[in-house]
């Protein structure tokens, strides 16, 4: 099973990721540390069809809230 994990990075991704490959799924990690930017639409449907996955986990997180305090538009 192919499973893209949004936020991959993270603390709970991480040790998801971990149990995942553990059990043999394949991960793919959608994270902005590996320049995977989740409101990129473009890049994110290129990674869907390229990885054509299973499901998908998301826990991707604004880690910098007062960034929606200043740009209202990226909710």
């Amino acid at each position: 099973m192919k499973i893209i994990i949004t936020g991959g990075n993270g603390f709970l991704g991480k040790r998801l990721i971990r149990e995942l490959t553990n059990k043999n799924y394949i991960v793919f990690i959608y994270d902005l540390i590996n320049n995977y930017d989740i409101l990129n639409i473009g890049q994110l449907q290129k990674v869907f069809n390229d990885f054509k996955p299973n499901t998908i986990i998301h826990l991707a997180a604004c880690a910098v809230l007062n960034i929606f305090a200043e740009n209202p538009d990226l909710i």
